[in-house]
């Protein structure tokens, strides 16, 4: 039953539709055919249940990872049950009734007005209940990382939240050649650095404002675990693939596909690692 309800959740969670929808938007030729009247989308099966098999493996290596790092091992199965199982149902008959019109053929107009606002919601009220267990379900304790304060300032310019920001702000310069595009790449790591120096002094402010002291090695992650600081692999990869020629190198081909979606589903779990550690961070130093 336990893995049943693990499956409903991968392949029928709102969440999951909307992170396809997003990825897949771009690849209309493989994940949607166009119907036979006007502004009519079918979804196809078979590329929305590859990309959530995608997902679920992708998020067994990275706990498999996490179970490495960290003291505490978790399952990915525990992950997956749900904590109110009504919200979880409705969530899952909302995201079947979304599948089963889209692949018999859905207008943008009524994906835009009604099945969206819905998707969202429901996928909004998912997280609001599913956080507090996540947060504590991910113990970032374990044996601390011999890192340098400064070593750790500089792996948080991998940060892949703040790369995908700075990479969505940059403008495409056809006439650009390959060497300026490493050179962009590197002054796109530089102002991230940057930017987390920015927003020190915000920190402190608050900080100062209730009485408390700002640990600057602290912030950065310094006496944390490696599996604090798995997210920033995520962000690795981004860089190597936007900003180091690899994405230009991969030709037009189902390999660059491949390597594109999956690159999107580890950026997103690193994330929502990312925003734990900002909450673990608040809740220990609070």
């Amino acid at each position: 039953m336990e893995y049943m309800l693990a499956l409903f959740n991968i392949f029928f969670s709102p969440i999951t539709f909307l992170l396809f929808f997003i990825i897949a938007t771009p690849l209309n030729h493989i994940a949607f055919t166009a119907g036979s009247e006007t502004n009519v989308m079918k979804l196809v099966p078979r590329a929305y249940f590859v990309f959530g098999a995608a997902l679920a493996i992708i998020a067994l290596l990275l706990v498999a990872g996490y179970n490495i790092a960290a003291p505490q091992k978790i399952l990915l199965i525990d992950i997956l049950q749900p904590t109110n199982y009504w919200v979880s149902i409705i969530s899952w008959i909302i995201t079947a009734c979304t599948l089963h019109i889209y692949i018999k053929g859905m207008e943008g107009n009524v994906m835009g007005f009604i099945f969206f606002p819905m998707l969202f919601i429901s996928s909004l009220a998912l997280i609001v209940i599913n956080a507090p267990a996540l947060v504590t379900g991910f113990n970032m304790g374990g044996k601390p990382l011999p890192l340098n304060p400064w070593i750790a300032f500089f792996i948080h310019g991998c940060n892949p939240l703040l790369i995908l920001l700075f990479n969505a702000n940059e403008t495409s310069d056809a006439n650009e050649t390959a060497s300026k595009k490493a050179v962009g790449g590197g002054a796109k790591y530089i102002s991230i650095l940057i930017f987390y120096a920015f927003i020190i002094p915000l920190h402190w402010l608050v900080f100062t404002f209730f009485g408390k002291t700002l640990d600057i090695s602290d912030f950065f992650g310094v006496g944390q675990s490696l599996a604090y600081f798995l997210p920033f692999i995520g962000g690795a990869l981004l860089h190597m693939y936007y900003d180091f020629l690899i994405k230009e190198k991969l030709s037009d081909s189902p390999l660059k596909i491949g390597v594109g979606i999956s690159l999107s589903i580890i950026t997103t779990i690193c994330i929502a690692l990312q925003c734990i550690n900002y909450v673990q961070y608040w809740q220990r130093v609070w």
